[in-house]
């Protein structure tokens, strides 16, 4: 999948669980040119907003943001950009 169509899916699961308050989500709704590795770092850095956002309000457990990071997708878009980078290397390797 490209990574433009991955950025779509995020910003749609970020404007449906409402992060665009999060730093790293005004980034993602923001910017305009993304490559894997971006993409990546910045989900990343939105699972650890959310995450700080999840404790610093007591929530855990299917109530937290850390369970709708997964459950909206963002953590299998995260899986695609490590498999894809994975595949990249291996193959560089082998060349």
């Amino acid at each position: 999948m490209p990574t433009a169509e991955l950025v779509s899916q995020a910003r749609s699961a970020i404007a449906y669980e409402k992060w665009d308050r999060l730093g790293p989500a005004r980034t993602l709704l923001e910017q305009d040119s993304w490559t894997d590795a971006s993409l990546l770092q910045t989900l990343e850095a939105l699972y650890a907003a959310v995450s700080e956002d999840d404790r610093s309000k007591g929530r855990f457990g299917r109530d937290s943001g850390a369970f709708e990071f997964n459950d909206c997708g963002l953590a299998s878009i995260c899986e695609a950009l490590v498999d894809r980078h994975r595949r990249s290397a291996n193959a560089s390797d082998a060349g």
